[in-house]
């Protein structure tokens, strides 16, 4: 694997081209070690399950499909701590290569847009219930 894959979604987040800032930033992400260890979990992740549904000159063509999940998994590890995000990140492949095609048709970019489905999605399913009743009811 070539390491330019690794920090290609770094530098894509920013619209940047310069693989150095890619280094810079993700050596930042690591301030908060969840976030850096689940975005780079994320990125392997989604480049392994790229290479297993012979995809890759897919994502190496288009940015999204790996800032998209670099996103997911940077934002679970800023909520939560350290846990499997590769299902996530899978899931937010698999996301944005069918809003790509959808998309694609109308001639639209999809951007970011399957980082806020999936990460809406992992946000609402990890509320509890309880919880969610008490701020429902007791806020008033």
């Amino acid at each position: 694997m070539d390491l330019k894959i690794l920090f290609k979604p770094y530098i894509s987040i920013l619209f940047l081209r310069d693989v150095k800032a890619g280094i810079v930033l993700f050596f930042l992400s690591f301030l908060l070690p969840s976030v850096g260890i689940l975005g780079v979990v994320a990125i392997i992740s989604t480049i392994v399950f790229a290479e297993l549904i012979k995809i890759r000159e897919e994502y190496i063509k288009y940015g999204f499909y790996l800032y998209n999940s670099l996103l997911v998994g940077m934002g679970v590890g800023f909520y939560f701590d350290v846990s499997i995000a590769t299902i996530l990140s899978i899931l937010t492949f698999l996301m944005s290569v069918y809003l790509n095609k959808v998309f694609i048709k109308y001639f639209l970019p999809i951007l970011s847009f399957p980082f806020a489905i999936v990460s809406m999605f992992f946000y609402l399913a990890s509320f509890k219930y309880t919880n969610l009743l008490s701020n429902i009811f007791f806020t008033f």
